[in-house]
């Protein structure tokens, strides 16, 4: 899967589910390194970036998890197989990516 497909996917059903998501990357006044999305909801906000297949986190967006969490904000690395990652690589768990919109913003929440 192309992060592009993960990321249509998971907003698609994230905004189902009552969040709205800001899309951070291809801005032209993006600093580097930002999250690549960005949602907020009642139940759960935070900052996402999101990997598929071997891709990893380059070492500013994980500087940049690291700031974001350092402040209080829930940052991760979310992977298209569900794995929940901070800028360490230490698992926070795995969420069920085949769950509704609103299940997905309650796991987050249960694992931040």
């Amino acid at each position: 899967m192309k992060e592009t497909k993960f990321q249509a996917d998971l907003v698609a059903k994230l905004k189902a589910g009552g969040a709205y998501t800001f899309n951070v990357h291809g801005h032209a006044m993006q600093a580097s390194g930002w999250p690549d999305l960005q949602v907020y909801s009642p139940v759960w906000t935070g900052h996402l970036e999101l990997k598929v297949g071997r891709n990893k986190a380059a070492p500013l967006q994980n500087a940049r998890i690291r700031e974001l969490r350092r402040r209080g904000v829930f940052a991760f690395v979310l992977w298209e197989t569900g794995v929940l990652q901070d800028h360490e690589g230490k698992g926070h768990g795995v969420l069920d990516l085949e769950q509704t919109g609103f299940e997905i913003l309650q796991q987050l929440k249960r694992l931040s």
